[in-house]
């Protein structure tokens, strides 16, 4: 499996957990915690996860 394709998939494994779990993996990310589903990726790769779980989450957001 490719990096990006772990990237997604890993980002698909986070938002299938629902709201509550993103908004925790995003809190991690911005702290600095580590977040072990992400070990395999590098700092980048999980920059990019947080960017992309930011905009999911301002997309449902902006519906309520």
């Amino acid at each position: 499996m490719t990096r990006n394709n772990s990237k997604q998939k890993i980002l698909e494994q986070i938002c299938s957990q629902g709201c509550t779990v993103v908004h925790k993996v995003i809190s991690d990310l911005k702290s600095g915690k580590p977040i072990p589903t992400m070990r395999s990726l590098t700092a980048h790769q999980q920059h990019d996860i947080l960017r992309e779980l930011n905009t999911i989450m301002a997309v449902y957001a902006k519906k309520t």
